[in-house]
């Protein structure tokens, strides 16, 4: 991930990069079926995009950067969902991660607008409280045109 930032660009090409890295975990689960790689990756692959890039997202332009910032909402809730999924027993291996990257996005003007927006409650990430019905959730907020 550090290359991607490295040779940062544009927004848009920011988002190009990693997507490319998202389809190479999508590969990567479709081939091996781990659920739970999948929910490590992609938190990995979120703390270090925004990490890395934070000053590139006060760089430009809201507009230029809601695309993005869409990506990484609708990212953060398919985690969520995956986190659901799993065990009881197995939602405490993923508090660190989704407690800094709430932290990250708290820390992130645009990122904070766009999960407001979109009906991501950030202090369910600080909290690590992810509600039992987020499934539901997240297809409502689709259904009334969210998220795209």
């Amino acid at each position: 991930m550090p290359f991607v930032s490295e040779r940062f660009f544009s927004i848009g090409y920011l988002l190009m990069d990693i997507q490319d890295i998202s389809g190479t975990i999508n590969e990567y689960v479709n081939i091996t079926k781990d659920k739970y790689g999948e929910i490590v990756l992609t938190c990995e692959l979120l703390i270090q995009l925004l990490e890395l890039n934070k000053q590139h997202f006060g760089l430009q332009t809201y507009q230029q950067s809601y695309t993005i910032c869409i990506y990484i909402i609708a990212k953060i809730f398919k985690v969520l969902t995956l986190i659901n999924k799993q065990h009881e027993d197995l939602h405490l291996e993923f508090k660190d991660r989704i407690v800094k990257i709430g932290m990250l996005i708290s820390n992130t003007d645009y990122l904070m607008r766009t999960a407001f927006n979109n009906g991501l409650d950030v202090n369910w990430l600080l909290q690590f409280n992810i509600p039992s019905n987020i499934d539901f959730l997240v297809k409502d907020i689709r259904a009334k045109g969210f998220l795209k």
